[in-house]
């Protein structure tokens, strides 16, 4: 990595007339400006700060101008409509970080290729927010809930996307492995057949005078006669002179 580029944290300020929206924009113009494909960009809270539509909109915008770098990014958010981004750009990735509602900590167990839920309404309902608000912010999200299947749905094919794409390297991993052994075999086999056809032709090229091994008696003899036609060999072998087949005998190259 050339340089790391980051926009973190909240830097509204009275002085400069900056709102944290605002802040968070021109750090992000700068990094726009400076970011190449050797660098990372770390973005936290991208499109916060402004309406939500809006505010996903331009993150959604933002990342594409950071595709097109084609620098490494890591980038957070809490907006719903922002984090189906992935779904639609096979060069980003979701990951969310688990979170334990109850105790309103985080876990740090994190999950490749899936968005994370903000459990805003059960955190609220920890921290003694009022029943009834709690009950009309359900009302709300189940309103909006209705015309979320599609994103769901979305999650789901990518997930089956994924396991299916994982599935298909296993197999295409295990054809090779299997096409290698295969080779192996089929290279050690035809070796084998070489050697043996060069041992045939040695065998059929034997005459008198000629060294041998004769592993039935584990020395080495000299051969008297050669009879090919009934397949034996008369060996010379210490003191006496022994018929022995031709297949049981190995010519001894000087």
């Amino acid at each position: 990595m050339h340089h790391v580029l980051a926009d973190i944290g909240d830097e509204q300020s009275l002085e400069q007339s900056l709102s944290t929206f605002s802040s968070h924009i021109s750090r992000i113009a700068s990094i726009l400006q400076n970011a190449d494909a050797q660098g990372l960009v770390l973005l936290d809270e991208l499109g916060a700060g402004t309406d939500p539509t809006e505010g996903a909109a331009l993150g959604r915008a933002i990342l594409d101008g950071l595709d097109k770098i084609g620098c490494r990014a890591m980038v957070t958010t809490h907006l719903g409509d922002l984090k189906t981004y992935a779904f639609h750009n096979e060069r980003a990735e979701n990951g969310a970080v688990e979170f334990d509602v109850e105790t309103l900590r985080p876990t740090y167990r994190l999950h490749i290729g899936q968005f994370g839920m903000s459990n805003a309404l059960r955190i609220a309902r920890r921290l003694k927010l009022p029943r009834e608000l709690l009950s009309r912010a359900r009302k709300y999200l189940r309103r909006r809930q209705r015309r979320a299947p599609e994103l769901i749905r979305l999650q789901q094919l990518r997930e089956e996307a994924e396991k299916a794409h994982a599935e298909a390297l296993k197999a295409q991993h295990e054809a090779e492995r299997q096409r290698e052994e295969f080779a192996q075999k089929a290279a050690e086999l035809e070796r084998e057949a070489q050697e043996a056809a060069a041992l045939r032709e040695a065998r059929a090229r034997l005459k008198p005078k000629d060294r041998v091994q004769v592993p039935r008696f584990g020395k080495e003899g000299q051969v008297v006669r050669v009879d090919l036609k009934r397949g034996v060999v008369v060996v010379s072998v210490g003191l006496g002179q022994w018929e022995v087949p031709l297949d049981e005998v190995f010519p001894v190259t000087s």
